[in-house]
């Protein structure tokens, strides 16, 4: 982005919070920032009314958060309050919001659509490392085991997905890659996948 108030996607701002907590960062005032910014603008259900002013949040993109919330955007600011509230501690206000968007999350059994018994969008059924602003089941079932949800029968068509996926060599692997330019590979597609293996296999 430009660097402009304006500019700000709830995907984004959960990113960098994500990062910040996990690096340990020393400045808490950035982490409690972007913490803040979630719970006072994040919708985490459909029909919300928005209260941020910035137009690149309901313009860029789609829109982010119009009367459906942009799915990842709820996704990516679940899992920095699952991480601010492991390290920092939790409130009723983030305890209550982090509630309601694990609600919504499981509502959709994880990967699928309201109104259909199908994925989102095609990509949030493939392996890939490290995640982007998209998410995938690998990463929203390890928001979910992370709060104790993984026994929730809704996870149970994402997990079948994900043991479908496993090569005869017993390795799972990467499906695609993003933001080439940006990020660096993990795993290299089609290959045995060491690291997306070491995540799956601590979550079935």
């Amino acid at each position: 982005m430009e660097g402009k108030k304006d500019n700000l996607l709830a995907c984004h701002n959960a990113l960098i919070t994500t990062i910040l907590i996990k690096m340990e960062y020393g400045d808490k005032e950035k982490i409690d920032a972007g913490i803040d910014w979630i719970l006072s603008y994040q919708a985490v259900e459909r029909g919300q009314a928005p209260k941020w002013s910035g137009s690149d949040l309901y313009t860029r993109f789609g829109g982010c958060m119009k009367n459906v919330p942009c799915y990842y955007g709820v996704i990516k600011s679940m899992i920095a309050l699952s991480e601010y509230k492991k390290r920092f501690g939790g409130s009723k206000t983030l305890d209550d919001t982090l509630n309601q968007g694990l609600r919504y999350i499981l509502k959709h059994r994880v990967f699928k659509k309201l109104s259909a018994d199908e994925p989102i969008e095609d990509s949030i059924i493939l392996n890939f490392y490290p995640y982007t602003y998209k998410s995938n089941i690998i990463e929203i079932l390890s928001l979910l085991k992370a709060n104790g949800l993984m026994e929730d029968e809704r996870c149970n068509d994402a997990i079948k997905i994900l043991r479908e996926k496993q090569r005869p060599d017993g390795y799972w692997q990467a499906d695609t890659s993003y933001m080439k330019s940006a990020l660096i590979d993990f795993d290299m597609p089609k290959k045995p996948g060491l690291w997306i293996s070491h995540i799956i296999d601590g979550l079935i």
